[in-house]
């Protein structure tokens, strides 16, 4: 009986975090995502537990990674960097500046 609960419950469940947590090892910026609040952006931004996400031009907002649902890989054609990586670069060399 435990055997069986643990192939119907604890297994699927297991391989579910573990397939949650490769995908939010490889968010990169860029990519397009579905937040667990329904909100849809790009990430523009990413550090070791937050994400930003561009969800329109000039509104960026902060989530917790573990609030990502789904990702959509970048359509990166040819090596060139996306839009919204060479905005974070523009604004990475505004803010040394200062």
């Amino acid at each position: 009986m435990l055997v069986m609960m643990y192939f119907v419950m604890i297994r699927p469940q297991q391989k579910k975090q573990k397939e949650q947590t490769s995908m939010l090892d490889s968010l990169k910026i860029g990519d397009e995502i579905i937040t667990a609040g329904g909100i849809h952006g790009i990430v523009s931004n990413k550090s070791d537990r937050t994400v930003t996400v561009k969800v329109q031009d000039g509104v960026k907002i902060k989530f917790e990674k573990s609030s990502v649902t789904q990702v959509f890989k970048s359509k990166d054609k040819g090596g060139k960097s996306t839009e919204v990586e060479a905005e974070v670069i523009e604004e990475e060399a505004s803010s040394d500046k200062e």
